[in-house]
């Protein structure tokens, strides 16, 4: 397996730990797709990628800079469109529509789409062909890393804040047999916690969304299969001691069979499987620290209104090893010392209601600041 700790380019305004808001919107025919992905750029490098409903809003928190928005939904539509921040902004509105476009005749018969001349999956994947998205993407340097990225980490001084761990895609399902009206507010206790991005957007009560009683999440005109935030905070209310070490391949595969057997859902596995072989960092070993309900709740609680049934919520902290080195750092300089025992599946806090809410999401580190 080749690895790369390749520089990536940064934001040079570093200082700005704040951020200013982007708030966006999707507009898509409906002959493209359910769902586009989209791709925060900067300087040709991916900072986030997120899933987008048609009529679905989102927001991101970045640094002051010039920036992209690339889009693309099933086999045909993509779109693009560029915005400039100022420091000190107030928050900004970009609208990204995809449109059908054509693509070569040889990557339509084989089903690719956007890709370079020469691009090949890379056999680490263990995947014979790669969703739509995933050839668009494929564009960039960065593409199979959860961010911009160097030297075992993302890269600190891309993104705003100030803390040592990115925790990326936290994924929040809500499921329930009714239609019913449900109001999610995320509030951090960790004082270096920083929002970096979120879909749909979150308002200043929280998210206020419905149940369709189909696994599924609707907001305004927008129906979403999960609701999604990304945010950076530290390292004070993680365990560092416990967990395991495998080839990349292997982890993913553990990481799963503990989803499993916590009772998350078809859907919701599946989800974490398709994105993650695609996005976890092409490295020969991860080492991954398992973090119950229990360690995020004293960093992200979740509210949620009415009170659901259930609540369960399963972060992996994942820290990349090859041959010449191990890339932890503060907590977690050392590999996992012993073995990591998964918890009772979660306990009923509500018997009268069929609302459960299952939260998945994967965290790394952030390097030192690039001077």
């Amino acid at each position: 397996m080749l690895i790369f700790n390749f520089l990536l380019p940064v934001l040079t305004l570093a200082s700005d730990l704040d951020g200013v808001r982007i708030e966006g919107g999707l507009n898509m025919p409906t002959e493209c797709a359910e769902a586009a992905e989209i791709f925060l750029v900067h300087d040709k490098s991916i900072l986030a990628q997120i899933s987008v409903p048609a009529d679905g809003d989102f927001e991101f928190q970045v640094l002051p800079g010039d920036y992209q928005l690339a889009g693309v939904a099933g086999s045909k539509c993509q779109g693009t469109t560029t915005f400039h921040v100022e420091k000190n902004s107030d928050t900004l509105s970009v609208n990204l529509r995809l449109q059908p476009e054509r693509q070569p005749a040889q990557f339509a018969e084989a089903g690719f789409q956007w890709a370079p001349a020469n691009f090949a999956i890379p056999p680490y994947l263990g995947m014979a062909r790669l969703p739509p998205w995933a050839y668009y993407g494929a564009t960039y340097p960065n593409f199979y890393y959860p961010g911009m990225w160097n030297n075992g980490g993302l890269v600190s001084n891309a993104y705003p804040g100030a803390g040592n761990v990115g925790f990326d895609k936290p994924n929040l399902y809500l499921s329930s047999t009714k239609k019913r009206q449900v109001t999610v507010q995320i509030n951090y206790k960790n004082p270096q916690a920083k929002w970096l991005s979120a879909v749909p957007t979150y308002k200043k009560n929280g998210w206020h969304v419905t149940t369709t009683g189909h696994n599924r999440i609707q907001a305004d005109r927008a129906k979403y299969n999960f609701l999604y935030y990304d945010f950076r905070g530290d390292d004070r209310e993680l365990q560092s001691s416990s967990g395991f070490c495998a080839p990349r391949g292997q982890a993913i595969d553990l990481m799963l069979t503990l989803l499993k057997g916590l009772k998350f859902k078809k859907n919701e596995i599946a989800d974490f499987s398709d994105y993650w072989r695609i996005k976890m960092p092409p490295y020969k070993d991860l080492c991954v620290y398992p973090q119950t309900q229990s360690q995020m709740d004293q960093i992200a609680n979740i509210q949620v209104k009415p009170k659901p049934r259930l609540i369960q919520r399963m972060l992996f902290v994942v820290v990349p090893r090859d041959e010449k080195k191990f890339y932890g750092a503060g907590k977690f300089e050392r590999p996992p010392t012993s073995a990591w025992r998964a918890p009772a599946s979660a306990a009923v806090i509500n018997y009268s209601s069929d609302l459960e809410v299952h939260e998945w999401g994967v965290a790394f580190l952030f390097t030192p600041p690039q001077k």
